[in-house]
């Protein structure tokens, strides 16, 4: 990479966005899971549209954005609103190089799976 040491600028780029001033942004709830060729990411991500999501991958991150439908009035009625949010966002480092080009991604109910490929499934001998 040519701009290697300007790597810490993702870094940055992650930190302003969960913490711009007026962002209301927040982690959704995700589980990992690492399978002997993939890695497999669940997403809680209540209110969001799938248009509205935004996926952007590295070989070694996972990054997601989805805003969240801002048209209630248009919906219904709001009676309640506990906590107002603006979408949610999160940054995921792997330790295996994912591949880029093939992933599969699934969003039913809410619930947004990733299955990324692993470019290679080399084992490490500790001895």
């Amino acid at each position: 990479m040519i701009f290697k040491d300007f790597e810490w600028f993702d870094d940055f780029d992650d930190y302003f966005m969960r913490n711009a001033i007026g962002s209301r942004f927040v982690e959704p709830l995700t589980d990992i899971c690492e399978t002997q060729n993939e890695i497999i990411v669940t997403m809680e991500l209540p209110g969001v549209r799938e248009e509205d999501i935004e996926i952007n991958l590295k070989p070694y991150s996972l990054e997601v954005i989805a805003r969240k439908l801002r048209n209630y009035d248009e919906i219904c009625r709001r009676y309640q609103i506990e906590k107002e949010i603006d979408g949610y966002y999160k940054r995921i480092e792997f330790l295996p190089e994912i591949n880029t080009e093939r992933y599969k991604k699934s969003f039913i109910n809410g619930i947004l799976e990733i299955r990324l490929e692993k470019k290679t499934n080399r084992r490490i001998e500790v001895r």
